[in-house]
C-alpha cells in the first residue's frame, strides 16, 4: 500500500494553505475576512457579501452592450461625416493670413461599454486639443467636453441646426473666455470650427478664431463600385479589415479596435441591419 503524507507534512509544505483554512473559520465565525500578508494573517473589515444576480438581473448582467451603444451611434450619425483625418488653417480674422496656423484633426468613434462618442484629437491646435461629443437622450442636447490648450476641460452643449452644430458654454463656465463653439459640415471633404467668446455685458457672441478643415488620405471606393459601409456604425468605410478570409471596411481606428474584439457579433450585427433595411417598407 502507498504511503500518503501525514497532514501535518502538507501543511508544512503548505502554509498558504493553512492561512487560506484559518481565514474560511475565520470569515464563518466572526464574518470577518483574512488579509495574508507574508506570514502573518490580520483581520480586516468584514465584507459584505453580495448574492449573485438571479433570473433577469442575471441576464441583463450577461447581456451585451450593443442596444445602448446603437442608440448613440444613431443619434451622432449625423456627425458621422466628421470621422477621419483633417487638415486645417486657423485664422483669427476670416480672410487674414495675420495669426494663421496649421493644425491636424482626427475624428474617430470612441465605443466603450454600453456607449458611444465621437472622439477628436487636434494636434498643434491653438483653441483644442481634443474632446468627446457624445448624445444625452434625456437633455435632448448634444455635449462636448473639450480639452484645452495647457490641459484645462470645458463642457459646452447645444443642438444641431441643419449642417451647424452650435454648442455654448455653461452657464457656470459664464467666465471663461471660450463660451461657443460651432461646428459646421460643408461637404464630405469640408468642415468648419468656429469658436467664439461673449462678455458679461455683450448681446452677441465675438469671433475669437476659426479653423478651416481639409479632408487628408480619404480612401475612395473602387471604381464602379458602391461605397464602402463601416460595419460597426454604418459610415463611410475607409479601412480595410479581414476575417476568416472576408473582407469588410471600418471608418476609423476606434470602430477597427471595436471589431477586433469581437468580430463575429458585429458582422453578425450588421446583416441583421442590412437585412431590416431591405426589408419591404409597410404601407
Amino acid at each position: 500500500m502507498a504511503a500518503f503524507p501525514s497532514p501535518s507534512a502538507v501543511l508544512a509544505r503548505r502554509p498558504v494553505a493553512w492561512l487560506q483554512i484559518a481565514g474560511w473559520l475565520c470569515a464563518s465565525v466572526a464574518a470577518g475576512q483574512l488579509v495574508v500578508s507574508g506570514s502573518q494573517a490580520v483581520a480586516a473589515r468584514p465584507a459584505v457579501l453580495q448574492p449573485p444576480p438571479q433570473g433577469k438581473a442575471a441576464a441583463q448582467a450577461e447581456a451585451p452592450a450593443t442596444p445602448g451603444q446603437r442608440a448613440q451611434i444613431e443619434a451622432l450619425q449625423p456627425w458621422a461625416g466628421l470621422v477621419g483625418q483633417w487638415r486645417g488653417v486657423g485664422q483669427p480674422t476670416r480672410g487674414s493670413n495675420k495669426g494663421a496656423w496649421s493644425e491636424t484633426a482626427n475624428w474617430q468613434w470612441d465605443l466603450s461599454e454600453n456607449s458611444a462618442s465621437l472622439k477628436l484629437v487636434v494636434a498643434e491646435g491653438k483653441q483644442l486639443t481634443g474632446g468627446h461629443l457624445r448624445w444625452l437622450a434625456a437633455e435632448k442636447q448634444f455635449e462636448f467636453a473639450a480639452q484645452l490648450p495647457g490641459g484645462a476641460k470645458q463642457t459646452f452643449r447645444g443642438v444641431r441646426t441643419d449642417n451647424k452644430l452650435v454648442l455654448d458654454a455653461l452657464p457656470d463656465q459664464a467666465e471663461a473666455p471660450l463660451q461657443r463653439v460651432v461646428v459646421t459640415q460643408l461637404s464630405d471633404n469640408r468642415s468648419l470650427l468656429l469658436f467664439q467668446s461673449k462678455g458679461p455685458r455683450q448681446s452677441a457672441h465675438q469671433r475669437i478664431a476659426e479653423v478651416g478643415y481639409t479632408r487628408a488620405g480619404t480612401r475612395l471606393a473602387r471604381e464602379g463600385a458602391d461605397s464602402p459601409v463601416c460595419v460597426v456604425t454604418g459610415g463611410r468605410g475607409t479601412i480595410e479589415v479581414q476575417f476568416e478570409g472576408q473582407t469588410y471596411w471600418v471608418c476609423c481606428t476606434g470602430c477597427q479596435d471595436a471589431f477586433e474584439e469581437d468580430p463575429k457579433g458585429i458582422i453578425a450585427a450588421f446583416k441583421e441591419r442590412q437585412k431590416a433595411e431591405s426589408a419591404p417598407k409597410p404601407r
